[in-house]
């Protein structure tokens, strides 16, 4: 069978389903526990190779979906320390 040929806009309308697709998996219950899972791991171990610091300020873009579930991994893992999340920034002071 002889593939149909399309143009560039249909590639591009196809590859935008697949993307949003995506992205809309990344947003159910077990991926946000996922990803809060492997935040924490890492985490974790950034807080053991600098054992001596008091900050750490990451700047990016977190999902609204996400804010709440890492916020809470943080309050459990580090109970005496200070926890800011939002959608744009993750702080944490110890």
């Amino acid at each position: 069978m002889i593939r149909p040929t399309c143009d560039a806009d249909q590639r591009s309308s196809r590859y935008g389903c697949f993307i949003l697709r995506w992205l809309k998996s990344l947003k159910t219950p077990e991926s946000i526990a996922q990803h809060t899972t492997i935040f924490e791991q890492d985490l974790g171990q950034l807080v053991e190779a600098l054992k001596e610091f008091t900050l750490i300020d990451i700047y990016g873009e977190i999902h609204y979906e996400k804010v709440e579930s890492y916020r809470l991994m943080a309050e459990t893992r580090f109970p005496k320390s200070r926890v800011e999340v939002d959608t744009s920034r993750f702080c944490l002071w110890i």
